[in-house]
């Protein structure tokens, strides 16, 4: 005879009852609510039944009453304590730190036979004792619990603890060096950034002035500026020039160099 066992998803734990149960009783809830608004519920002119909302979706609950009893004949059972049987399923309403970092109660799976596998969470727990030793060690244990049942979650879906490192903290700088290229003989750390700077074309003395006063200190006429920009490829004069204006100015301020075009 197969008996009804939770399946702990997290740690693959099987938890097996004593008995299987008599009953089992399932209970279904529609996403159906009476329509409400913030001053409370809507109801019709001359309407005897208020109006619904559908929400579409809706919960399915899972009544399970279980005895557990250490005191049968012929029981292999070695604990005199019943409740050595019946923590473990009533730990699964605790919410413990799980596999996903977050604190809630144990995703297990009701199985029994072939014909029961439904994934789910214990929401209510209740547990009756009797049958107490003269120590007050109970012996006789009526368990009742409340499983709602969950969506199956996809194969494929990845836990928290597999998408981030398992290191607790992780330093801006072991992130860059995760993401950065590999180095070769021939490209080390901070040649990118030379490359880049050299590609650029070498610019005029008076790069810093305003473009069309560039074309006529060089050709004689201001309205040549558009060949000027396509020479040095300035896509945007304008902004150009407020960069290297304020690079210049930061120069300047630190004392390490003179105004542009100046010599000084």
């Amino acid at each position: 005879m197969e008996r009804v066992t939770f399946l702990v998803e997290d740690s693959n734990e099987r938890l097996s009852c004593l008995l299987n149960p008599e009953t089992v009783v399932m209970r279904r809830a529609t996403g159906v609510r009476p329509r409400e608004s913030l001053s409370g519920l809507i109801s019709a002119d001359r309407s005897s039944d208020n109006p619904l909302l559908f929400t579409g979706a809706g919960t399915t609950t899972i009544d399970l009453d279980l005895v557990f009893d250490v005191s049968i004949p012929g029981s292999s059972i070695v604990s005199q304590n019943v409740r050595d049987l019946t923590q473990p399923i009533w730990n699964l309403a605790e919410n413990h730190q799980r596999s996903d970092r977050k604190y809630r109660p144990a995703v297990c799976r009701f199985i029994w036979g072939k014909s029961w596998n439904i994934p789910g969470v214990i929401s209510a727990i209740a547990e009756k004792l009797e049958s107490f030793s003269p120590q007050g060690i109970p012996r006789r244990s009526w368990l009742r619990l409340r499983l709602i049942r969950m969506q199956e979650q996809p194969a494929s879906s990845l836990l928290e603890n597999e998408m981030w490192s398992t290191e607790e903290q992780q330093t801006p700088g072991s992130l860059i060096d995760e993401l950065s290229l590999p180095e070769t003989p021939e490209r080390q750390k901070g040649d990118l950034f030379s490359d880049m700077l050299g590609a650029q074309p070498d610019l005029p003395e008076n790069a810093y002035e305003r473009i069309d006063l560039s074309a006529f200190h060089q050709t004689g006429d201001p309205d040549q500026w558009r060949e000027i920009a396509e020479r040095y490829n300035l896509t945007d004069p304008l902004e150009w020039l407020k960069s290297l204006t304020s690079e210049a100015a930061g120069v300047n301020g630190n004392g390490t160099g003179g105004s542009p075009g100046t010599g000084e």
